[in-house]
């Protein structure tokens, strides 16, 4: 019998032994496999001659507000006014159903004195006042998902942040939405590939959406590069 113990305990330790060595080479990897998006459309702003023009529209505010801007070759849609407004850039490359994210790299420098807020938008594709947006407001601190259906919003959820933190620099946001077995939609705001907040529809807006850029009382503001992602 204690041959018998001897003998296991040296192949469990040549199990573990072998298994190290396998780690060591391999590496662990992940415990769950990461998912994987295909990317649909990808913009650098760096082929416009003017600005808004195919495929971006302002859907709402004043397209003179929007510009191209450059600075050792490195582009960027600029939003730039004296005036606290109001304003969507559609982009109306990909209506897409079912599974859809948006990001972009977003710097805003200066908000009205009254604060401001900015993000993403997946409008459904024939109504201008039905969308989800993804809005962090400099007002409140935080970063909330709304439902906007026939100009009616209600909050889906939301996070506190520290605004300050997210000023006057490039960070990227990304807004996703995908629809689930049983017919509801989920939508996740993220800010520099961490999520910060999600929540559930269960009666989805539409079956398709256009994507885009929403500000409110921005001053300036800079997007240097923008993706459309299909989860």
């Amino acid at each position: 019998m204690a041959k018998i113990a001897g003998l296991i305990r040296k192949r469990l330790c040549l199990c573990i032994l072998m298994g190290l060595w396998m780690i060591t080479v391999f590496g662990c990897g992940p415990l769950v496999e990461e998912e994987t998006e295909n990317t649909v459309l990808t913009d650098d702003f760096s082929s416009y001659g003017s600005f808004p023009s195919d495929p971006w529209a302002v859907a709402s505010g004043n397209s003179s507000s929007w510009s191209i801007t450059s600075s050792s070759d490195v582009y960027a849609a600029r939003f730039y006014t004296t005036d606290s407004l109001y304003s969507c850039l559609l982009n109306g490359d990909f209506n897409s159903s079912g599974k859809t994210s948006v990001s972009a790299k977003i710097k805003v420098v200066s908000v009205s004195t009254t604060g401001g807020a900015y993000g993403l938008y997946l409008r459904a594709a024939s109504d201008l006042s039905s969308y989800y947006e993804m809005i962090l407001s400099t007002a409140s601190g935080k970063l909330y998902i709304y439902r906007v259906n026939g100009g009616l919003a209600s909050e889906v959820n939301s996070a506190s942040l520290s605004v300050s933190s997210f000023m006057t620099s490039y960070h990227t946001y990304k807004f996703k939405l995908y629809e689930n077995d049983d017919g509801s939609v989920t939508l996740s705001a993220y800010i520099d590939g961490a999520l910060i907040t999600s929540g559930t529809d269960s009666s989805p807006l539409t079956s398709g959406y256009y994507t885009g850029f929403l500000f409110n009382n921005v001053l300036d503001g800079y997007i240097m590069s923008y993706q459309i992602t299909q989860p």
